[in-house]
């Protein structure tokens, strides 16, 4: 089959030729992959950032954001069926130590983590467990989903954590509304009753978070800052959620914030200063 690999960072990687994957244990599940998302942590991997966290030997197949068609199960499997089509949970975990039973999925005590600590999905197939697969609705299509797998995750979570300290009348800020941050708007507006307002140096990306209901949006042109805190009376925002995270919002992102709030970085690449 045909894989993108990594063989040496800060190189582009190469599609390859290499064996195909699979069945080797009664839950394991194999699955054409008929979309990959691009993540910013795929760059990263690139770039040699993850070198030394991830533990891998190069060269090694990337993707964790993937989606496609079951073609084969294990003996065990009976949660999907060959011609089924499906999302993979990034985090492949076994659901049977006692972090797993404990609900602590995280620190799964077998886990594996295709496209950073094992062989992921930029391939034809991927080989994963019958816990990863998620079955897609008949109105879903692999290539529309694919990068839920972690994008449509990370943003949920950030938010999930945010809500608590949001009540009505209170403001969150988003900065950033492009792959994370779109999807983190729409959770915001489903999830909070709070004001929201979007900062985004695209007015492309702006007229999206206007489409999806954000109340305001701050074009992100120099002094972002000072209009953000005009918007919320000079007390900066409850809440600020970064979707960029370099680039300067991290200082802006706490400069937004108002004493006592909450600043959320999700983006990464930056530093705030000191």
């Amino acid at each position: 089959m045909r894989a993108v690999r990594v063989h040496q960072y800060d190189s582009p990687p190469t599609i390859d030729e290499v064996p195909d994957p699979r069945v080797e244990g009664p839950l394991d599940v194999l699955v054409e992959v008929n979309a990959a998302g691009v993540c910013r942590t795929d760059l990263h991997i690139v770039e040699g950032q993850w070198s030394g966290k991830s533990g891998v030997r190069l060269p090694y197949t990337i993707g964790h954001e993937n989606a496609g068609t079951v073609v084969e199960t294990g003996s065990a499997v009976s949660n999907v069926r060959v011609g089924d089509r499906v999302i993979l949970h990034p985090l492949v975990t076994c659901g049977l130590c006692r972090p797993c039973r404990a609900g602590d999925d995280v620190h799964c005590e077998s886990s594996a983590f295709p496209g950073i600590d094992t062989d992921g999905g930029m391939a034809s197939f991927l080989r994963t467990n019958a816990r990863a697969c998620v079955v897609l609705d008949e109105g879903l299509v692999p290539s529309e989903v694919a990068a839920m797998a972690d994008a449509g995750l990370t943003a949920y979570h950030a938010v999930r954590k945010a809500v608590p300290l949001l009540h009505p009348g209170a403001h969150v800020v988003v900065i950033g509304a492009g792959g994370l941050g779109h999807i983190g708007i729409q959770c915001m507006l489903a999830m909070s009753p709070a004001d929201l307002t979007v900062v985004d140096r695209s007015e492309e990306a702006l007229a999206v978070a206007a489409e999806l209901g954000a109340r305001e949006t701050v074009l992100a042109d120099g002094d972002q800052v000072e209009r953000v805190l005009d918007l919320t009376g000079g007390q900066g925002a409850h809440v600020v959620l970064d979707f960029v995270g370099e680039g300067g919002t991290e200082q802006e992102g706490v400069a937004m914030t108002r004493d006592a709030g909450s600043y959320f970085v999700i983006g990464y690449g930056g530093a705030p200063s000191t």
